[in-house]
């Protein structure tokens, strides 16, 4: 008998001491020399829910003149690495004594990496061998299949999967393969705009990749030379508190922020571009020190009224002049200067601010907690938005012909709104009459600042909201006692457009 069939006997001879079969394979050709299956496990439930029996694939060397290392095929070890099987591995000595390897942790790592090289480089993996040491301390002192089983339990009851998941994840600790992008005509300053999250995509014009595993890369791409587009959600590196501070003796405005930074790979560390975030205001420092600053909002994303409201004084305080700024983080200052904000379209933004403080004050006599908007909703709504400011003017003045009988009205009253696509805002408002005179031959009334006396919020407005905004409306008129001479426009945006109504 010779030395490898001797050796497998006493292989089997363990198994079959422990309760356990160990049967050879009828033609050597899977890389394997027993397949050993072992004692059930005790089980007390169903007889149909008896989970099955472990198992396990066995290769048995001999040593040679002493040695305690075996040749292996490179077509055996692909076997044993891609199998979800468990695998072990015995050196049988001279004196009879057993070592042994689990194919598991490290050794696992290391074959499939070979597999992996041999495949991309296109080896004839039957026509390879590699070299498995057996050191001392895989010395098996006990039945070996014992062994096996305390080996296969401790990976634990799912062992097939917990490998399966080791063979399809090993190897991509450090990515998923090698990409290339080309840009085309695309300045640099773009492109850094776009990895700091200031843009949301930026145009390819050819991108190739090359999987990769165990940092070996295929010979050819998986994807080669196709134009489209690259999406990049960046992710800040840190946070930073920004302090703002107007020229008109204001309290200063204090944010908290977020910081991200990018540069072009192989540049200097401080060939960096920085972005200070804090919607709606964002500052990007360039590498060569310059700052840009501007206020903006997503155009379809709805921000709270607070943020809002940081964008009415901020341009309100840009108007007067340059703004001092501070950008910390535990009392260690980033950035402190003076900074400059230009609107882009003066008329619009001097409406939409004067909309937001007119949305404040209805918001303040609602009671209703800080509602949302997004640019698009302004921008869907900017008729509405328009009337709705000129309702909040500081004076208003109303003409009548010199020939029209007309009462001496003590206050005016009216209603005007909002009504965006998720909110209608609408507010009663009253005047006192400052000025009652004649001008170029017609009589001229003049109301002083207004006061928001009620104020209705409906979010998902509809007619019903509508009609109870009408009758609301009613009450507030007739709350007025017969010592007021009121001067009714109801609603101002369609009522102006008539000679009012004395009540």
């Amino acid at each position: 008998m010779g030395k490898s069939r001797s050796s497998e006997k006493l292989i089997s001879k363990h198994c079959s001491d422990f309760g356990a079969t160990a049967a050879e394979p009828d033609e050597d050709i899977f890389g394997w020399d027993l397949f050993v299956q072992f004692p059930e496990e005790p089980f007390q439930g169903a007889a149909e829910e008896r989970p099955e029996r472990y198992s396990a694939y066995v290769q048995v060397k001999s040593t040679e003149k002493g040695k305690a290392s075996a040749k292996i095929k490179m077509s055996n070890v692909q076997e044993a690495a891609t199998s979800s099987a468990p695998w072990f591995f015995f050196m049988v000595m001279e004196d009879e004594t057993i070592r042994a390897k689990h194919l598991w942790g490290a050794l696992l790592v290391k074959w499939l990496k070979l597999v992996r090289k041999a495949g991309v480089e296109g080896s004839e993996l039957h026509a390879e061998k590699i070299s498995l040491s057996f050191a001392k301390m895989t010395l098996i002192s006990g039945n070996v299949a014992d062994w096996m089983r305390t080996e296969i339990k401790k990976v634990g009851e799912d062992y097939a999967q917990v490998k399966k998941g080791l063979i399809e994840n090993l190897g991509y600790e450090n990515g998923y393969g090698i990409g290339k992008l080309l840009f085309a005509d695309m300045a640099m300053k773009h492109l850094a705009s776009t990895f700091l999250g200031l843009k949301k995509s930026v145009p390819v014009s050819g991108f190739s990749f090359t999987k990769s595993r165990f940092q070996i890369p295929d010979g050819q791409p998986v994807v080669d030379n196709v134009g489209g587009k690259i999406t990049v959600e960046p992710r800040p590196v840190s946070d930073c508190d920004i302090r703002l501070q107007g020229q008109g003796g204001e309290p200063p405005i204090n944010l908290k922020g977020d910081v991200y930074g990018f540069r072009f790979p192989n540049s200097a560390s401080n060939d960096a571009y920085l972005r200070f975030s804090s919607s709606p205001l964002e500052i990007v420092r360039s590498p060569d020190g310059q700052y840009e600053t501007s206020l903006t909002f997503e155009p379809t994303k709805r921000y709270p009224l607070r943020q809002w409201l940081v964008y009415e004084k901020l341009t309100r305080w840009s108007d007067s002049g340059d703004i001092s700024i501070r950008i910390s983080k535990s009392a260690k200052v980033f950035v402190s200067g003076k900074i400059n904000l230009d609107a882009t379209d003066e008329s619009q933004v001097e409406v939409l601010c004067l909309a937001i403080r007119g949305i404040e004050q209805a918001v303040r006599a609602s009671g209703v907690q800080n509602p949302y908007f997004s640019d698009e909703d302004f921008g869907k709504s900017f008729g509405d938005v328009y009337r709705f400011c000129m309702a909040f003017q500081p004076e208003l003045s109303i003409v009548y012909p010199q020939d029209e009988l007309v009462p001496t009205f003590d206050k005016m009253i009216y209603r005007t709104g909002i009504d965006f696509d998720h909110l209608a805002i609408h507010c009663f408002l009253s005047r006192e009459i400052v000025s009652d005179e004649m001008v170029g031959g017609k009589r001229v009334f003049t109301a002083g600042q207004p006061t928001i006396t009620e104020a209705h919020i409906y979010s998902k407005p509809n007619a019903t909201a509508l009609d109870a905004i009408l009758a609301d409306y009613e009450v507030f008129r007739e709350g007025f006692d017969g010592s007021s001479v009121v001067l009714n426009f109801g609603d101002i945006s369609t009522s102006i457009q008539r000679m009012p109504d004395a009540t």
